[in-house]
């Protein structure tokens, strides 16, 4: 069980349950790579509390990923909220292509 995440509201989302040990940055890019998407809203329900910062560090490993600005509707209250929040998703096209090219040969 992961401590820094809530167990029972990843299951209500609907999303894998997070493994012993990983980080949030590392649940993210699983459930992303799954073929999940997650928003700001889903993200600070199950105690991932800046959706941005993780966004950010996976960027920066060259992760393709895809963010939009939309409304979201509150996992707590179930109302759509007009805020715009980041939807985060995985872009399979690059993953493909990231799968399928040559790897570079050794030295």
């Amino acid at each position: 069980m992961n401590p820094l995440l809530n167990v029972k509201n990843c299951i209500l989302l609907g999303l894998p349950e997070p493994r012993k040990q990983e980080t949030q940055r590392e649940y993210i890019r699983r459930i992303l790579l799954a073929g999940h998407s997650i928003n700001t809203r889903q993200c600070r329900f199950i105690g991932i509390g800046n959706l941005h910062s993780v966004v950010s560090a996976l960027r920066k490993r060259r992760f393709p990923l895809r963010v939009e600005h939309k409304p979201a509707i509150d996992p707590r209250s179930g109302e759509l909220l007009p805020q715009p929040v980041d939807h985060v998703s995985a872009d399979f096209a690059e993953v493909a292509s990231i799968e399928n090219a040559p790897s570079e040969p050794e030295a």
